[in-house]
């Protein structure tokens, strides 16, 4: 069942991940073990109640799983499982920013600050979310962590398909000498990987 192959997905990413408690693989494994006999005896029970409503079913188990894995897995280390399930990718006219000075002849450039998780869902909702940049917090927004210097005027607006989250500036007329400065927060530049590109998290794109 998928939830067997989510548990045995969950044990490769913590030993990928090289968390902290690595060296209790063994205890750790005979836990899952334990837990997956658990959710097959639950999941039988659920399963009988969720002939009423699948979205119900769902919901009962994901905290379920959320329980469970919280009495297994310190929280911090759930943390950093969540935020390996997150991917954020910065383009501009469709291709990843690799430098901190870009220079283009287009005359109108679109960037792109895209945020999606991977397919395969591994954790339940509450964990998951709180990988996100934003850690999940219903005050902060990720256009909050990229700002857009521009002597044109910058047209924003997002896009949402399938769960995936496009944040989309637009800016046309550039002229050559025109500078468009993107300032990011340091947590954005490390989570798109950008590591040393950019001083001062400052990328700017020059028109030629």
């Amino acid at each position: 069942m998928k939830y067997k192959k989510i548990i045995l997905t969950l044990l490769i990413v913590l030993i990928g991940l090289n968390i902290s408690f690595i060296a209790e693989t063994l205890k750790v494994k005979k836990a899952y073990k334990t837990l997956a006999n658990d959710y097959n005896n639950t999941l039988i029970k659920l399963e009988e109640k969720s002939s009423q409503n699948k979205e119900v079913f769902e919901k009962e188990f994901d905290k379920y799983h959320s329980e469970k894995l919280k009495k297994v897995i310190q929280e911090d280390d759930l943390i950093k499982i969540a935020q390996n399930q997150w991917n954020y990718v910065i383009t501009i006219n469709g291709k990843k920013i690799n430098a901190n000075t870009i220079y283009t002849q287009d005359r109108n450039i679109k960037i792109v600050l895209a945020e999606f998780c991977t397919k395969e869902k591994l954790l339940p909702q509450d964990i998951l979310i709180k990988g996100m940049l934003t850690g999940g917090d219903p005050n902060d927004k990720i256009q909050s962590h990229i700002e857009i210097f521009s002597s044109n005027k910058v047209n924003t607006y997002e896009e949402n398909t399938d769960g995936d989250k496009y944040i989309v500036y637009e800016i046309e007329g550039i002229s050559p000498g025109d500078i468009i400065t993107l300032k990011m927060s340091p947590m954005l530049k490390d989570r798109l990987g950008l590591g040393e590109v950019g001083q001062d998290n400052y990328i700017e794109v020059v028109g030629r």
